[in-house]
């Protein structure tokens, strides 16, 4: 199982372990990105597939 960051506008609202295989949908207006090093608030930046704090973390 891999640790997936929930995204809703390129902000973590969520993570999960998912073995990516499994039949699985994430809620309406959000995407999936695998991450063994994101936590809930983190941005994500998809030009550079990276995630990093919000500014004042």
């Amino acid at each position: 199982m891999s640790q997936y960051a929930i995204l809703q506008n390129n902000v973590v609202i969520n993570v999960c372990a998912w073995d990516g295989v499994s039949p699985y949908a994430p809620p309406t207006g959000c995407t999936l990105v695998q991450s063994d090093s994101c936590g809930i608030g983190d941005i994500y930046d998809p030009l550079t597939q990276t995630f990093s704090k919000p500014a004042g973390s």
